[in-house]
């Protein structure tokens, strides 16, 4: 019975033992369940985050470069843009500029691409140092999202090479390049090193496309100071600059953030008036506060006692003066006092501007002094290169290099390791005046380049032995006429071309035996024989002296003579560097010109430099001599199609087709090629001055391919 009971009331227990069992196992079944969904959630986590790591880690991957990937962008561009960056680093004054990172008018430039932000300050206001604050702040998002990149560009008055827009966007494509290149990057550079050429703005705008189209994120560029691109009747760098920033802004609104500083010059503010903007100027005169206030606390105006302090910041901060330039050359000022009387005079006679404490300085320059003040002075607004201190002392016949700074003091004239500069761009602006001859120290801008042409020029003509590395060492002025003379007189042609005293100079420099032949030729290499340098008729054609070519070429001089393998002779080196006047002179001379000599100048002429006028001068001379027209057919009225097809149609023809249609040879096959590519003005004119032309249906057919519209 005992065992039945048992038995029975072991059954629930064992149904119940049973069930718990159960329930376990289907509690770690939903466990396990519970954990697979976990696991698998986790791992999904850790795949975004892999892919995330894998997207940074391409993008970090493809700003590191191949060998050959660096020597394409080393011919890209080698300037060395990051200089301006450093210095403008080092001399920003602590906790200034953070504001602007601050504003929101910032914060919308760097989220949304296609923004475009304006920053316009009058000159001494501390732009550049601003500008670089920018750059760092830019730099660090790009650390942190490797998609992102940054380019930036500091045009600069003491720098001619910064004031070109072509190496502005040089320097632009280097800096934004990833691996693998743009396509349009790599091919740009395989033609133009076969060819021994370097691309037209034209070819370098497509460069900078490509970088742009290919890039994995947005893209920074910021440019400093536009108003240092020069803007002259035969300079145009900066319209060409400001119509570049409007088109790119335009044209890369997905990816591209543009910001820039400048003087609000007015065909800057024509332009950049369409783009948000801020008015920095009653934010930087609380930065000048901040820079005042630390001089007094912990520069060398420390020492002064509390009374004195009150009295300097009084004066300084309640002028009406308050530029950053301005503010620095007072404090230099009461750096100079040696007692708190001096300070407090100084105080008293404090100049109220900018313009007036830069003549104060002038003004205290000794008598005695101030001619070679003003030599100084305009080498340095007008240098071709950067400067040393020997070579600027050299140019003015000074014994010791400090003696230039005792003469132009450091209000005026400032050193960076070996490199000697302008103090400040506003010194610049200052001295040079269209109205400023009379003055010793002031003076206009033609006035400086004559005086540098005719100097250049003279130091180089006097110099009738080789000049060698121990010369150049001793008579720096000498080695920085004899590489740089050129780029003078290139300077000067713009603003002044009848002078021609200088010309007979110049034409002296390639004909006479005796003259140094590395000044010549624009080669600095002082331990090569006059057999290895460029002929004179070489250098002569690229600086487009006409003179001299002429010259050189009746004394036997050899027009068609390549100098040294893969380099172009003179006559197809001048159409290359649109030197259209001397390649009619050369093709009036009895040299011998075949028909693919021919072909080949056509396909190499620069038609941009001097003119449709010396294009059609280039074209008729070839039509002369025969070479351009069909004589394989029996005909000399029609210019042969291989000649159409090196690219005549669209420059020469053109030209001529304007100027002279009643003389222009045509063919079906050339007026095909018109049709295609001339504008609907061209053809007008040659239709109407050629009623033998007949419009056929493949003409009309060509016609409706020309992208410009032409209507016959």
């Amino acid at each position: 019975m005992y065992h039945s009971i048992l038995a029975i009331s072991d059954q629930p227990l064992e149904q119940l033992k049973g069930k718990i069992e159960e329930e376990r196992l289907g509690a770690a079944k939903w466990a396990d369940f519970t954990n697979t969904l976990r696991n698998r959630e986790a791992a999904q986590d850790t795949l975004n985050l892999l892919d995330k790591s894998i997207g940074i880690l391409k993008n970090v991957n493809s700003k590191v470069l191949s060998d050959e990937e660096h020597k394409i962008l080393g011919w890209v561009s080698t300037a060395p843009f990051s200089d301006a960056q450093t210095r403008a680093q080092e001399s920003r004054a602590s906790d200034t500029g953070k504001w602007l990172l601050e504003m929101e008018e910032y914060k919308d430039w760097k989220r949304p691409p296609g923004s475009v932000l304006w920053l316009p300050v009058i000159v001494g206001c501390g732009k550049s140092v601003l500008c670089s604050t920018v750059v760092q702040d830019i730099e660090g998002l790009c650390k942190e999202d490797a998609s992102k990149s940054l380019a930036y560009w500091y045009f600069q008055f003491s720098y001619d090479e910064s004031q070109s827009v072509d190496r502005m966007m040089r320097s632009v494509v280097r800096q934004l390049s990833r691996t693998p290149l743009a396509p349009s990057v790599s091919k740009t550079r395989e033609e133009h090193s076969r060819k021994g050429s370097q691309p037209d703005r034209k070819t370098t705008m497509g460069m900078l496309d490509g970088v742009l189209s290919s890039l994995p994120g947005d893209a920074y560029i910021v440019l400093d100071a536009l108003d240092e691109c020069p803007q002259k009747p035969n300079h145009r760098e900066r319209e060409s600059l400001l119509s570049l920033l409007v088109s790119i802004a335009e044209r890369y609104k997905e990816n591209i953030h543009i910001l820039a500083t400048s003087r609000p010059e007015q065909d800057i503010s024509q332009t950049m008036k369409n783009f948000p903007s801020i008015n920095l100027e009653q934010r930087l005169t609380k930065d000048v506060e901040t820079f005042v206030r630390a001089q007094l606390d912990s520069g060398s105006l420390r020492k002064l006692d509390a009374d004195t302090k009150v009295l300097v910041i009084d004066t300084l901060l309640l002028s009406r003066e308050r530029r950053f330039r301005w503010a620095d050359l007072q404090v230099k000022r009461l750096e100079e006092c040696r007692t708190d009387d001096h300070i407090k005079e100084a105080l008293r006679t404090i100049p109220d501007s900018l313009e007036a404490t830069y003549q104060t300085i002038i003004d205290n320059i000794a008598e005695r002094d101030r001619s070679i003040a003003r030599g100084i002075l305009i080498l340095m607004c007008f240098s071709a290169a950067p400067l040393d201190l020997q070579t600027v002392a050299d140019s003015v016949s000074l014994r010791s290099s400090r003696h230039v700074m005792d003469i132009c003091t450091t209000s005026l004239f400032s050193t960076s390791g070996e490199e000697a500069r302008l103090a400040h761009f506003s010194v610049k602006v200052f001295l040079v005046s269209e109205d400023a001859d009379g003055n010793s120290c002031r003076f206009s801008e033609r006035a400086a380049k004559d005086h540098l042409a005719k100097k250049t020029v003279d130091c180089i003509s006097c110099q009738t032995e080789e000049l060698n590395q121990e010369m150049a060492a001793k008579k720096p002025f000498l080695a920085y006429a004899s590489c740089h003379w050129q780029a003078h007189v290139a300077a000067l042609v713009d603003i002044n071309p009848q002078n021609a005293d200088l010309g007979r100079k110049i034409d002296s420099l390639f004909t006479e035996p005796t003259v140094d032949s590395h000044a010549i030729t624009n080669d600095n290499q002082w331990n090569k024989l006059r057999s290895e340098c460029k002929p004179a008729i070489d250098r002569a054609t690229e600086m487009g002296l006409v003179g001299p070519v002429d010259t050189l070429v009746n004394q036997g001089a050899d027009p068609l003579q390549s100098w040294k393998a893969m380099s172009w002779c003179p006559l197809k080196r001048g159409a290359l560097e649109g030197r259209l006047k001397i390649v009619e002179l050369l093709l009036r001379k009895n040299i011998k010109i075949s028909t693919e000599l021919a072909r080949d100048l056509i396909g190499l002429v620069k038609h941009d430099v001097e003119g449709e006028h010396a294009l059609e001068g280039v074209l008729k001379a070839l039509l002369d001599r025969g070479v351009l027209q069909d004589t394989a057919r029996g005909s000399s009225e029609s210019i042969s199609e291989h000649i159409r097809d090196r690219g005549l149609v669209s420059v020469p023809i053109t030209a001529l087709a304007r100027r002279r249609p009643a003389k222009l040879p045509l063919s079906d096959a050339l007026l095909e090629g018109m049709a295609i590519k001339c504008d609907s003005a061209t053809m007008d004119t040659l239709l109407q001055a050629r009623p033998d032309i007949k419009v056929t249906e493949k003409i009309l057919v060509a016609a409706a391919q020309n992208n410009l519209g032409v209507r016959l």
